[in-house]
């Protein structure tokens, strides 16, 4: 809820020829919250209690709401509406509610419950089936809809969002996929795997300013292409990472990525507002937005689903070929055993420890190569987001600020 209306009131407050720059302000925070929260919490858990990352926003609220009072102001001309006499469409609320609830518990929970064998993951896929298709309908033909779809109808708007729920994919699986990766089989603490994500943080805080400032003097469809190509090529060198690779890498792959996110989060979001009335501004922050954070949810639910399934077949490759009949596999043992019979261990012990080590190696290196297959599959995601950039209609940058209505 926050977001939407952040945007509607920055789209309010500056004219079109300052709304890139605007955007770039707010795109600095929106993009690299989400990259340091990981080494924060990172940071707080190995340093004090895991619970600390909630009680920790207390302050945080505390003091934004203390800001809020001071800094945040009616805008000239500001129509307010009175929410017992506008008819507010609760049906519609409550059909979004449950569709996107069921939504997000089934993509959670259903790699974890073996998907549709379960009976409880097929509840939740029929009810988000039902509640979105419903609510869809409903607003669609709803006079006063809490969320007005027909602005799809609008071109730039409408592909922009397609693009925002394709950039929302990347961004929240990556964000999620290096972290986990550099625990789990690089052996890093939490808050050094959220050290991986800072360089990508700082690169997109320090270009954010510069695409605002091109935003309105190159064409949109150029920058996002720009972007996606400099995403694909990241993507690309996280998929040449391995179990020995170092944290330069790592860095350097999320650094990368950071440069092309920049060219995406602005450009988008100012062609997708620069074609709406004013009084659209608040329900299209809202579609744009809530995309965006689906995008995510599927992204990363897919990633894991891919990543655990082709671990598998890659593992029953991997086992295959470690049988006698593999001279490298015999020299493995042959060199693990005689380490440990030599270390004091009984030659017995020393056969089942060596096949324990190269059980081992096996299921880190199936990993690894799921991880390698999960980011190559995201950069061929990735380019589908070219057709839609060059699609889009570089605004006017000659308009001025314009008031809207709070809903």
């Amino acid at each position: 809820g926050l977001q939407p209306g952040a945007q509607s009131i920055m789209r309010d407050s500056f004219p079109l020829k300052r709304i890139g720059t605007a955007m770039a302000v707010y795109g600095i925070v929106v993009v690299v919250g989400p990259v340091l929260g990981p080494l924060l919490g990172g940071f707080i858990t190995d340093n004090t209690s895991w619970r600390w990352c909630f009680f920790i926003n207390v302050p945080i609220g505390i003091v934004t709401l203390m800001l809020l009072q001071v800094v945040l102001h009616d805008p000239p001309g500001l129509k307010r509406i009175n929410l017992r006499h506008s008819g507010v469409d609760f049906v519609g609320l409550g059909l979004l509610a449950i569709g996107l609830a069921a939504l997000q518990i089934m993509l959670d929970r259903g790699e974890d419950a073996d998907w549709f064998s379960s009976n409880f993951i097929c509840g939740l896929a029929i009810a988000a089936v039902l509640g979105l298709t419903l609510f869809i309908v409903w607003e669609w033909f709803h006079k006063q809809p809490i969320v007005n779809l027909r602005l799809l109808e609008n071109r730039n708007f409408g592909f922009a969002t397609l693009g925002m729920l394709l950039f929302g994919m990347v961004l929240y699986s990556t964000t999620t996929l290096l972290p986990l990766l550099s625990q789990t089989l690089i052996g890093y603490d939490a808050q050094t795997a959220g050290w991986v994500l800072a360089p990508g943080g700082m690169v997109v805080f320090c270009m954010m300013p510069l695409v605002g400032f091109l935003v309105p003097r190159v064409a949109t469809r150029w920058l996002v292409t720009f972007g996606v190509l400099v995403n694909v090529f990241a993507l690309v060198l996280m998929g040449s990472l391995s179990l020995e690779t170092d944290f330069a890498h790592l860095a350097w792959c999320r650094t990368v990525q950071g440069l092309g996110l920049a060219f995406l989060f602005v450009p988008f979001n100012t062609a997708a507002f620069a074609y709406l009335s004013s009084d659209q501004l608040s329900s299209a922050a809202g579609i744009i937005n809530l995309t965006r954070n689906i995008g995510g949810s599927i992204g990363i639910a897919l990633a894991e689903v891919f990543i655990r399934r082709v671990s598998q077949q890659h593992q029953v490759f991997l086992v295959a070929n470690a049988t006698t009949l593999n001279p490298a596999y015999n020299q493995q043992m042959s060199a693990l055993q005689g380490a440990m019979v030599h270390a004091g261990i009984s030659p017995a012990d020393a056969v089942n420890n060596a096949h324990a080590v190269i059980y081992n190696t096996i299921t880190s290196h199936a990993g690894m190569l799921a991880y390698v297959d999960a980011f190559h599959l995201l950069a061929w995601i990735f380019l589908l987001v070219i057709p839609v950039a060059l699609v889009l209609k570089t605004p006017n940058f000659k308009g001025k600020a314009r008031p809207i209505a709070v809903e």
